[in-house]
Parts: structure tokens; C-alpha cells; sequence
């Protein structure tokens, strides 16, 4: 009814759902993809990117973007680094 009545009166109305998502993330709140959380994962488990190519049936050189996506996201120089912030964030 909400809704209805708003656009009624000639204004916008978006549901609580799309408002959440239009809304900009925490400064320190990482926003990383699900494939790159699944890279993040393996690599914390100790997998090559060979290994990780294999299990999610994706190239080599994908996988080398992703791993250099989340070492730019976290903003660190090396994967021990990386995995550590992960840690210390929740996200491995």
C-alpha cells in the first residue's frame, strides 16, 4: 500500500531490500566476489593455482586475476599477508 500510495503521488519508492543493496558498504568492509571467496578459501587451504584451476574448472590465468584482485582489495603485497587479513576480517 506504501508503495502504491507513493507512486501515486508522483514520488520513487524502492522496497527495503533494493535500499539495502543501493546503499555504499562500510569504509572498512571488503567487497569481494563469490568466485574470488572460493579462491580466498583454497588458497588458505595451501592450494597451488594449478590445483585451484583444477577444482573450480577455471584457467590458470584466472585464477592469477582473481588471486591479484584480492591482494589489491585487501591491499597487501603477498598471499601470507593476505590470508592473514582474511583471518583477522572472518573471511578464512
Amino acid at each position: 500500500m506504501e508503495a502504491i500510495s507513493s507512486v501515486l503521488k508522483g514520488k520513487t519508492y524502492y522496497s527495503l531490500e533494493v535500499l539495502s543493496s543501493l546503499r555504499q558498504p562500510e569504509p572498512n568492509q571488503l567487497l569481494i566476489t563469490r568466485r574470488e571467496k572460493e579462491v580466498l578459501l583454497l588458497i588458505a587451504e595451501g592450494l597451488t593455482n594449478a590445483e585451484i584451476s583444477e577444482k573450480l574448472f577455471i584457467s590458470i590465468p584466472t585464477v592469477n586475476t582473481h588471486r591479484k584482485s584480492l591482494l589489491e582489495k585487501f591491499e597487501v603485497k603477498n598471499t601470507a599477508m593476505l590470508i592473514g587479513k582474511a583471518i583477522k576480517l572472518g573471511l578464512a
